[in-house]
Formats: structure tokens, C-alpha cells, sequence
């Protein structure tokens, strides 16, 4: 347990977690949870009133008179809600001001009070801090809240901070997950288990993986996802700390689940939507054209410098287009004879607004959970296709092993309609001249803030990129390898340098 002196006050502060959950069962409908906590929280205040009116008599009688309004309009949800939220919870707030008094120091670490009372931690040396200022504890229900699966029996975290989110996920869980947390410091799991809540988690659903070497704990938390069906998290701050590791693999699959779990709610909706469009297969495509030789658009600066390529392409060789590019080569007056198209988010409706009309009778291959607005819009036959097994076994889509970028999936479009040759436009991945997208597009990036590394570069050089950018890159090269008897040709000269593709300039003939 705690040293015993915050099991104390911890036990106080946690009037606050009693209360929120009091809301928000309530706005649930789930009335006897609701009234649980209510009264687990209330039972708690009237053991401290007594000693509380002789230390702040203003203050008790404010928490009464709030209780007691509560107490007489509780059936009046909005009004007893209003109350808790309004005038209880905020003194409550001032209650454990009175026990937010520790502030200390032990080596690189700063252990001190949040408003609520729980401790947070701050690391003085890289200047982060672990968990919030205001309330770690409901910062982490939060955030338990928003990676909780009933269907889960194993959860994966990487960080263990003070204990609250493992601690948060094995009370939402009623007490019946096992949570696997990876550290590399052993005095942050000491402080855990001494200042923090892990000790108030069951030790049989606690496993602990401890490795001095952050490389072999990133492999260990890698094959610890892999193995095990669950969840993963992993803590902001063990983003930064092992951005350097292992180029980065962590802040890249810490992207992939925050990716996912943004997209919970929105690909549910997607596929609800998408499934009204007639289809077309994807043999029907294939039959359509006879191009040995495609060229893939995408929205790298270079695009720019390629503009009249593609227009000498026109009718000699077929272009695919990803969604990103429309609006650019609707207004060059170079169409593109298939689009290709994978995002989830809403910002897709942008690449599409006001030129839906120009893609009448043009083919589009589109992820099944593609932005339902941007399918909506689209005037083209659509065929579906699945880059995850599907098991709606209702569904007639093709399953397409791609990864990384939409360009992976236009690439292994090429590839399926028999080309022998493919040019590669605008794919950069990376920030020539701090340049993340060529002109026209419907996007804004600050390129000098999103660059973490550089790279080799189609001009001999280096280059920046981002560890996304870098990924998108290493995914085409394993797609490009399986594939000797097509040549890829990267008309980038100062992007990323792509292995397996002819670099431009090396006698490449346009």
C-alpha cells in the first residue's frame, strides 16, 4: 500500500472520483451506479464534517447546505447534477487544499501535490510532466474510459507513472482484467507502489516487466501485443523519452492505436453508410484498362515539378490518383483514370468539395471505411476493398494486404492491373526545403515541427522526415521488394530515397 499518511488522504481525494462518477452514471441512466457513488462519497464527508467546521466553519456549512439540496431535489436530475458539478465538487476542491501541501524532490524527480490532492510527478530533467496538476486520477479514468473493451481480458501499458490508469482499468473492469505494465525505472515503479495506487490493484492481475535496456523493453512491450489479445497504451511522456529508440517504433504504434482508437466511433459509421453504394468489382476495373505503365499522383512537393509529366502521360500511360490530389489535377485539367482513396477522417469532404462532378465515370478502389462524405460525393463507380481480414462474412469486398499510406494502396493497384512499369509522383516522405505537400492541397502542416529525423535522400543527401513519413516509406519498400519484375521509378529529386526504386535522374527516361 501507500505510506499510510497518503492512504489517508487519498481516501479523502477520492471523494472527487465518487462524485464525477456521479454525473456521469447519471447522464448514463444508470441510476443504482449513480447512487453508489453518491452515497460512498457523502458517507466519506460526514466522518470529516465534524473536524472540518472547527478547522473552516464556512466551508463544512457550504458542503452541507450543497448535500442537502442535493438531498431534497435528487429526482431533479438537472438541478441535483447542476449542484454536484457547481458547487460541490468545487468545494470539495477546497477541502483538499488543506492535504495538497507536499512538494519534494528525490534525484531527477519532483514528486508534489495535484489540486485534488493525489500526487503527480514531474521529471526535472527532460521537464515533463507524468500526470496532471488538476486531478491524475481523473485524468486517468479518462483515459481508461476511452481505451476500455468488456470483451478484453489483458491490457498493455507502457509507462507505469504513479499506477493510476492500470489501477483505473482494473476498477472498470470490476476487478477482472490482467493489466502487463513495462518500465525501465525501477524508482518510478518504487514510487508507485509507495506514493502512488498500484498496490491498490490485486497483485495476481498485475504483471510487471522491468528491462534497464529501453530497446529490449520495446521489444519485449512489441511481442507483448502480438502475443497477447488486448489493449496497449503507452504514456506521453515514454513517447518522448524513447523517441530516439528504436527509430521511433514506439511513437509510431503509439500513432497507430491513438489512430484507432479516434476512429472507433467513425469507422462504425463509415461502413454503416458506405454499404448503400452499388459496387463494382475490382475485375471490372482491371478489364477496363490496358496500360503496361501507371503513374501514382500523390501530394509531395514534387508534384509540383511533375505537372507537365503528367500531363505528357495522358492516354499514354494510366494515372492513379490518391484522394489528396483531386482538387490539384481538376484544376491542371489532368484527370486521372482511377482514384484511390483510404482515410477515415472527416477531413476527406475537403479533397472532394465542389469537384465532385469531375470524377463522373472515373473508377475509384477505396478502403471499405474510406469517409463515408467523401464516397457520398464521389460520382465514379466504386469498388470496396478490405486492408484487414474481414469477419462479415456477408461481404463480397477484396481483402488487399497493404499497410502505411494510401499511396500503398494506389502502388498495389498497379500492381494488380499488370503494370511493368510505375512512376511514382509527388511521393516524398519527407520535407525538402521544409515543404510537406505540394501547392493546391488542402492542408497546412508546420514541416519543421513535425521533422524527427533524416533520412537518405534520392539526391545522395540527407533529408527530414517524420517517423510517420519514414514508416509510409519502409512499408512501400517491403511492398516493392515482392515485386522484382515490375521497375519502380521515383520522380522525386530531393524526397526520401526509396529502396527498389530507380531514382530520377539516373538516366531515367520520361
Amino acid at each position: 500500500m501507500a505510506e499510510s499518511f497518503l492512504e489517508d488522504i487519498y481516501s479523502k481525494a477520492f471523494i472527487l472520483q465518487s462524485l464525477r462518477e456521479y454525473v456521469e452514471y447519471t447522464c448514463m441512466g444508470r441510476e443504482r451506479d449513480a447512487r453508489r457513488e453518491y452515497n460512498l462519497a457523502t458517507a466519506k464527508l460526514e466522518k470529516l464534517l465534524p473536524e472540518l467546521g472547527k478547522e473552516d466553519p464556512q466551508l463544512a456549512e457550504d458542503i452541507v447546505c450543497a448535500a442537502e439540496e442535493i438531498r431534497d431535489h435528487y429526482d431533479d436530475l438537472g438541478h441535483a447534477m447542476a449542484v454536484v458539478e457547481g458547487t460541490l465538487i468545487p468545494s470539495i476542491f477546497r477541502l483538499t487544499a488543506y492535504f495538497a501541501d507536499i512538494d519534494v524532490e528525490e534525484g531527477k524527480y519532483k514528486l508534489y501535490s495535484a489540486n485534488s490532492a493525489f500526487l503527480t510527478i514531474r521529471d526535472m530533467e527532460s521537464e515533463l510532466t507524468l500526470h496532471s496538476e488538476h486531478d491524475p486520477l481523473w485524468e486517468s479514468y479518462r483515459i481508461a474510459r476511452s481505451i476500455y473493451d468488456p470483451m478484453l481480458e489483458c491490457y498493455h501499458i507502457f509507462g507505469v507513472g504513479l499506477g493510476y490508469l492500470p489501477y483505473q482499468l482494473w476498477r472498470l473492469s470490476e476487478e477482472s482484467v490482467t493489466i502487463v505494465i513495462y518500465e525501465e525505472d525501477e524508482t518510478m515503479l518504487s514510487y508507485a507502489h509507495a506514493y502512488g495506487v498500484l498496490d491498490w490493484i490485486d497483485k495476481e492481475a498485475i504483471e510487471i516487466i522491468c528491462m534497464a535496456d529501453k530497446a529490449e523493453l520495446v521489444k519485449a512491450f512489441r511481442r507483448g501485443i502480438s502475443w497477447h489479445v488486448g489493449k496497449y497504451y503507452i504514456s506521453p511522456w515514454k513517447k518522448q523519452e524513447y523517441k530516439e529508440v528504436m527509430n521511433g517504433e514506439l511513437l509510431i504504434m503509439e500513432a497507430n492505436a491513438a489512430l484507432e482508437r479516434s476512429m472507433q466511433n467513425r469507422t462504425v459509421e463509415n461502413l454503416r453508410k458506405n454499404k448503400k453504394h452499388l459496387q463494382v468489382s475490382f475485375m471490372q476495373i482491371r478489364d477496363s484498362f490496358s496500360w503496361k505503365e501507371w503513374v501514382i499522383v500523390s501530394a509531395g512537393p514534387s508534384l509540383d515539378e511533375q505537372i507537365e509529366f503528367l500531363r505528357q502521360s495522358k492516354g499514354v500511360r494510366g494515372i492513379i490518383a490518391v484522394n489528396t490530389v483531386l482538387k490539384r489535377l481538376v484544376k491542371e485539367n489532368v484527370l486521372p483514370d482511377l482514384v484511390v482513396a483510404a482515410d477515415q477522417y472527416i477531413q476527406l469532404r475537403e479533397h472532394i468539395a465542389e469537384i465532385g462532378e469531375f470524377t463522373e465515370g472515373i473508377p475509384m478502389i477505396a478502403e471499405r471505411r474510406v469517409n463515408w462524405h467523401f464516397a457520398d460525393q464521389y460520382r465514379g463507380p466504386i469498388c470496396f476493398v478490405s486492408i484487414e481480414k474481414n469477419s462479415d462474412k456477408n461481404t463480397n469486398e477484396e481483402f488487399w494486404e497493404v499497410s502505411g499510406s494510401v499511396a500503398a494502396l494506389a502502388l498495389e493497384a498497379a500492381i494488380r492491373l499488370g503494370a511493368e512499369k510505375v512512376y511514382l509522383v509527388g511521393q516524398d516522405l519527407a520535407y525538402p526545403e521544409e515543404k510537406a505537400y505540394a501547392g493546391g492541397m488542402p492542408y497546412f502542416v508546420d514541416a519543421k515541427a513535425r521533422c524527427t529525423m533524416r533520412v537518405p535522400s534520392v539526391d545522395g543527401g540527407l533529408v527530414a522526415t517524420s517517423n510517420a513519413f519514414n514508416w509510409f516509406r519502409q512499408g512501400l519498400e517491403s511492398q516493392i521488394s515482392r515485386h522484382p519484375d515490375i521497375s519502380f521509378i521515383n520522380l522525386s529529386r530531393h524526397g526520401a530515397l526509396i529502396k527498389g526504386c530507380m531514382p530520377y535522374g539516373n538516366g531515367v527516361n520520361l
